[in-house]
């Protein structure tokens, strides 16, 4: 891919979910 489809890439992905959250659950950061 080229610089600028990389970022078109990552603003619509960021457009299509601003704020993401990891589906693992964990409670410590040694568990992950």
């Amino acid at each position: 891919m080229k610089p600028a489809q990389i970022h078109t890439f990552f603003s619509r992905l960021r457009d299509a979910n601003p704020h993401p959250q990891t589906e693992l659950h964990y409670s410590s950061v040694f568990e992950i």
